[in-house]
């Protein structure tokens, strides 16, 4: 009996002590730590007093142990004033000539235009804070943009990227900001190579190029890609990403984009993939015969072809080459206009190669001497006439189609010319309205 005496009261010594545990347990759960609140009122009297007084670095402490408690408080972090409220403290941290501890001009930028937006986002059209804070934005904004071109205009490009950048972070919705961030960073990026500072440069052409991604988001445009492109090619050395980028750019704008086509076959080029490129847009010819942007893609790599020829000596030129790529890029310009008739690139482009070669006769009519002229000068013109009457019509209706275009206009003026002279031109009044237009545009 006293063994199992012993043992109950052992076991009711365990129980209690189990119980004191379990309480003690209990309290301490039930005594949290309270998180800090922010305290609108003190900083808004640190807003207040910058109107008076000069703020000191502990007054910027104040405001923003306050601000920084915003964004993890569950009421105040619903409130547009609350926000306004930490935007205004660090803006005025960024123009502020102080440095305050732990706060880089960065930071403070960031900090203030993500306020700004997340106040304006939360606002209502009768809450006085989103009106207040779309206000001080704009100020906001006016101020980066501005500093940003004195920057440029000064010659200060990387900091002009980063003054524009700042200001895309405030108006993440206008593309002013990315747009010259952008060109910025490019200037700034083709001194530093300049320089011989490589790892610079291209991190400067990155930082361009994010810019740009931002940019073709609000604008998508041909411009745009092809400055992205050229970023690609010749900032980061990716020739195939730079295709990329031309390739999603006519998927959105269009096939027979001059920019974008010329480009395109510019880095084939450089890359000797002219091959590769033909027989890719022979293969969707077959596939797709009445599309018109890929025989203007056609015609413009025979185009290439051509000034490839020419690019040595005259004298060695393979003219029966040449030739053979006029006759075919022709023919890529004449399929075009059988199937877009108002394709200006088309016209231009059929009209252009036409009247080169024309040119092939008129040249080897300029070479001959005054005795070989006499012999057979005027059938050699001639020859040349005739073919050049072929590219009359096209050129006009590129004219009809860009009534303002320069080199439409002046190349007209130089085919009215070559007949005239020779007695072909039945209508005078071609020549001089053509003529009248360029003196008007100011193009002589």
């Amino acid at each position: 009996m006293k063994i199992n005496n012993i043992s109950m009261m052992s076991r009711l010594s365990y129980l209690f002590l189990m119980a004191l545990l379990l309480t003690a347990s209990v309290a301490t759960a039930q005594k949290k730590e309270k998180k800090p609140k922010p305290n609108l009122l003190k900083i808004e009297n640190v807003i207040t007093k910058s109107e008076s007084k000069e703020l000191t670095v502990e007054d910027f402490a104040t405001a923003t142990q306050n601000a920084d408690l915003i964004p993890g408080d569950e009421k105040k972090s619903t409130q547009a004033k609350a926000w306004y409220l930490r935007g205004k403290i660090y803006q005025m941290i960024y123009v502020s000539e102080l440095e305050i501890p732990g706060v880089t001009k960065d930071q403070a930028v960031r900090n203030a235009a993500e306020a700004y937006n997340k106040a304006i986002s939360l606002g209502k059209e009768t809450d006085p804070y989103t009106l207040y804070a779309t206000q001080e934005s704009d100020s906001f904004y006016a101020l980066m943009v501005n500093s940003g071109v004195d920057a440029y205009n000064n010659e200060r490009q990387e900091e002009a990227s980063t003054l524009f950048e700042y200001s895309a972070l405030i108006r993440p919705d206008a593309p002013v900001g990315f747009k010259f961030a952008a060109a910025a960073a490019t200037d700034a990026a083709i001194a530093a190579r300049q320089a011989g500072d490589e790892a610079k440069s291209k991190s400067l052409y990155e930082t361009a190029m994010k810019n740009y991604k931002e940019l073709v988001k609000l604008t998508p445009t041909d411009t745009v890609y092809m400055n992205m492109a050229r970023v690609q090619k010749n900032g980061l050395s990716d020739p195939q990403g730079a295709l990329a980028i031309i390739e999603e750019a006519k998927a959105k704008i269009g096939e027979d984009n001059v920019m974008l086509n010329r480009e395109e076959v510019l880095i084939l080029f450089e890359t000797k993939q002219v091959d590769k490129a033909m027989t890719k847009i022979e293969e969707a010819i077959k596939t797709d015969p009445d599309n018109p942007g890929l025989y203007i893609r056609q015609g413009l790599l025979y185009d290439q072809l051509i000034n490839a020829e020419k690019e040595g000596e005259k004298e060695n030129w393979d003219l029966e080459k040449i030739k053979n790529y006029q006759d075919a890029a022709a023919e890529a310009y004449k399929k075009t206009i059988n199937i877009d008739p108002d394709n200006f690139l088309a016209h231009f482009n059929y009209a252009v190669i036409v009247s080169q070669q024309a040119n092939f006769y008129f040249n080897q009519a300029n070479a001959m001497s005054l005795d070989e002229y006499r012999k057979s000068g005027e059938k050699v013109e001639n020859q040349g006439l005739e073919i050049l009457v072929d590219a009359i019509p096209s050129m006009e209706k590129a004219w009809e189609l860009e009534p303002e275009d320069k080199d439409v206009l002046q190349a007209l003026q130089s085919f009215y010319v070559k007949l005239q002279k020779a007695g072909k031109l039945g209508e005078a009044a071609k020549l001089e309205k053509v003529t009248s237009e360029i003196e008007r545009l100011g193009y002589n």
